[in-house]
């Protein structure tokens, strides 16, 4: 009996593997990591939308089915969005774009996208949206652009701290040498001391500007981070006007740090926390586990880490200076030296971690400190 053949002159067998090639194309694009991948019918509602999608609009993929895109879109891009989606082209015929999104808080998402066809034996068959999230992706430029600075900073820090070493260790010496001398005149000595006293001062700066330039390294162990955090806590000054809020999540996962290091961190970003609210407020740190799959964050590996949030309700940090954060010397406080990030950023980064901040005008800021934990893949 001859194969059934359609009107296309297509057989059944040949037509079920055209079908079974397309659901595979069609899963492949779900299941993309990293990107924003939404499937929608021809007047615009969800048939599936793939787990990044979901995240950047603040819902479960499950919850979006059979919405529209258009409750989600920016009236400003609802009309271009309607044109792609009655342009029936063939399939790689895309039109790309930028898109804004409003998710879940009501924060505004930009999206680049190509819209295309998906390819199915139907008269109507289905559209895609591609694209990611153009906040993440200038993140990661940003995050680079900085990381390679942070380089050319801490080679001459380096040469910086050693020249100074070089400086001091002769005119150390040579203070002690006078001091020696003149140990029966007391103006002389009390003068001496003087120098003496600039000269330490000068050493611990060349010390700060050594940890920056390289790093002290860490001497890992596995210590218990909940109980480092709460011997910070206990230690650090609240004023009266200012509120802390400790949030530690049960059974986080083994961590080898260098504990002395690590705990300069958090006191470090306590201290940038305390700052930022000069009339009082709330200071939130919050440890958790958290497990990043591939493409989740620009500049962590995939694997389990520990996340701790140390958020302020200040001012926020202007944009203007956002990109200097974490250079040495940086600073907008009176009498700081403004290494405290910079050397923070290092330690971290000794510990193959990460720290990093988001920050909104009027909202305040948010510092962010990932460790990797000994059970990281």
């Amino acid at each position: 009996m001859p194969p059934e053949i359609n009107r296309h002159g297509e057989t059944n067998a040949r037509r079920e593997r055209k079908v079974s090639e397309n659901e595979k194309y069609y899963r492949m694009l779900l299941e993309t990591p990293g990107f924003f991948v939404v499937i929608l019918d021809e007047q615009g509602k969800f048939l599936e939308v793939n787990s990044t999608a979901g995240d950047t609009l603040g819902y479960a993929p499950s919850v979006l089915s059979g919405q529209s895109i258009f409750d989600f879109l920016d009236e400003s891009d609802r009309k271009r969005v309607q044109q792609h989606l009655a342009n029936k082209s063939t399939f790689g015929q895309a039109e790309s774009g930028e898109y804004k999104f409003r998710n879940r808080n009501g924060d505004v998402i930009e999206i680049i996208a190509n819209f295309a066809v998906v390819p199915q034996d139907t008269a109507n068959p289905p559209i895609a949206m591609i694209g990611f999230d153009l906040s993440k992706y200038n993140q990661q430029v940003f995050l680079v652009q900085r990381d390679t600075k942070l380089k050319a900073l801490s080679l001459l820090a380096r040469h910086i701290a050693h020249e100074l070493n070089n400086i001091l260790t002769i005119l150390m010496g040579n203070a002690i040498l006078l001091k020696m001398h003149a140990k029966d005149d007391e103006k002389l000595v009390r003068l001496v001391s003087k120098i003496e006293g600039a000269g330490q001062k000068a050493g611990d700066l060349s010390k700060q500007l050594a940890i920056f330039a390289k790093g002290a390294i860490p001497e890992l162990k596995i210590e218990s981070l909940p109980a480092l955090i709460q011997q910070t806590v206990q230690s650090f000054d609240v004023p009266d006007n200012i509120r802390l809020e400790i949030t530690i999540a049960p059974e986080l996962y083994p961590v080898k740090m260098d504990a002395a290091q690590i705990k300069q961190v958090i006191n470090n970003l306590l201290n940038n926390a305390r700052e930022a609210m000069p009339e009082g407020g709330l200071i939130r740190l919050a440890a958790e586990n958290l497990t990043v799959a591939n493409q989740d964050h620009p500049l962590l590996m995939p694997g389990k880490y520990i996340k701790i949030a140390v958020h302020d309700q200040g001012k926020g940090i202007p944009a203007e200076l956002r990109a200097r954060i974490f250079e040495p010397y940086f600073t907008t406080k009176d009498k700081r030296l403004g290494l405290g990030l910079a050397n923070s950023y290092t330690i971290i980064k000794n510990h193959h971690g990460l720290l990093t901040f988001e920050s909104r005008n009027g909202e305040g800021t948010t510092f962010f400190l990932y460790l990797p934990s000994m059970e990281a893949s």
